[in-house]
């Protein structure tokens, strides 16, 4: 007997952009995501929030976690009403531990907790918890460098997000 399978191969756009925040994501929301009519929207933001304010070059772009949670409803308020048959994958900004300040790692924790709160208000197809991931492999294995400057990750960072991004999104389907 014979069969056909046929096999999806999905198109991604990776709108991300290194240094922006939530602002600089609500500025570029329409043209970036809503535009491009997408079956899927990922979306990884909130450590250059919590990073800018540790950094004098760039501490004038921090944003305060009020505004953080404001602004990301807002553009997920947007997206359910223009496209609301995307699915939805929000995933928790990770880094911010030596080199950069320790004291970063508190003050990333009310970013996570707004993200678990927007997950939950939207009722959203994922949630990938990626800053205990992080800290988990640092601990076990420290000799692997994961994030070198506290914010950007290393090839093996980069690894260890696809891997905890695919497993709530596999469960899923």
């Amino acid at each position: 007997s014979q069969f056909r399978c046929t096999l999806y191969v999905p198109k991604v756009l990776n709108r991300g952009i290194a240094g922006d925040t939530i602002r600089d994501l609500d500025r570029r929301w329409d043209e970036d995501v809503l535009a491009l009519e997408p079956d899927v929207v990922s979306i990884k933001i909130g450590v250059n929030d919590v990073w800018s304010r540790f950094n004098p070059d760039c501490s004038d772009r921090a944003v305060p976690v009020d505004e953080f949670q404001k602004t990301y409803d807002r553009c997920l308020t947007r997206l359910r009403g223009q496209l609301p048959d995307a699915q939805t994958v929000l995933c928790e900004p990770c880094g911010i531990w030596p080199p950069a300040p320790a004291t970063g790692n508190a003050e990333l924790q009310p970013y996570l907790r707004a993200i678990h709160l927007l997950a939950e208000k939207h009722g959203v197809f994922a949630l990938v918890e990626l800053h205990r991931a992080f800290v988990d492999a640092m601990a076990r294995e420290p000799e692997i460098d994961l994030m070198a400057d506290g914010v950007h990750p290393t090839p093996p960072g980069d690894m260890l997000i696809a891997r905890r991004w695919r497993e709530p999104v596999a469960r899923c389907h």
